[in-house]
């Protein structure tokens, strides 16, 4: 199978060489972590070695969206072709899919604003259809449940703020068990800092792969850089 490189070493050598085409792949976590971050990274990544990528960005605007890769490449890449449309669908996709020449891999940011139309489990079902036809790594990121995101930054007699520092699990993903047949790599991004300020946690966070139908799983440590709006390699 073709394998489309994500830039970053360690999570392709995790990934045993990048993301394979036909795979349906799911970027998870936590509200502020760092899913479109990530997502952007990886797409300019790909387009900075000449390829073609579709980025479907439902809850960011293309301007906005362009800003944060300005932060991250300064020169942002040739190749990235940004749909914003409130509107889209998983038979958009496939129509713009037919219609743009050398696509290798198509993002989605995030999957559950495609799901007012649809139900989810008939999306990405026809999400994994379309990476085999195109032989193609498709990508779509998805929030967790609302009781991981939630509730305030200092300990109370009921809260603890320790338990952001817990890693997510398949178990912690929204509607998992109506995707988890489809999807055939989960990556969680796990930076406690961003829910708990001790100074133990700065810039530290990892990208765990969960679940990898054609490889191994495991934790990738990694360096949030916030002026730069990226992840670098620890």
């Amino acid at each position: 199978m073709r394998k489309t490189k994500t830039g970053i070493k360690t999570l392709d050598k995790a990934l045993g060489g990048g993301l394979e085409g036909g795979t349906l792949t799911l970027i998870a976590g936590r509200a502020g972590v760092g899913k479109t971050s990530l997502a952007c990274q990886i797409i300019g990544n790909i387009a900075k070695s000449g390829k073609r990528v579709l980025f479907f960005s439902l809850e960011e605007s293309r301007e906005w969206v362009l800003l944060r890769m300005k932060r991250q490449f300064v020169d942002i890449p040739q190749g990235i072709d940004i749909d914003d449309s409130p509107d889209t669908t998983a038979e958009w996709i496939y129509r713009k899919l037919n219609e743009t020449n050398g696509v290798v891999a198509v993002f989605i940011d995030y999957i559950q604003l495609l799901s007012c139309r649809q139900r989810l489990s008939d999306i990405t079902k026809i999400l994994k259809a379309l990476a085999e036809k195109f032989n193609i790594p498709i990508v779509f990121c998805s929030p967790l449940k609302r009781d991981l995101n939630n509730g305030p930054r200092k300990a109370t007699r009921t809260y603890d703020p320790m338990r952001f520092c817990r890693a997510p699990s398949l178990d912690d993903v929204v509607l998992w068990e109506t995707m988890q047949k489809d999807c055939d790599i989960v990556a969680f991004i796990h930076r406690a800092y961003a829910h708990v300020r001790c100074s133990e946690f700065i810039n530290r966070g990892e990208v765990i792969v969960a679940k990898n139908c054609y490889g191994g799983v495991g934790s990738v440590p990694v360096v949030w850089n916030k002026e730069r709006c990226l992840f670098e390699e620890e």
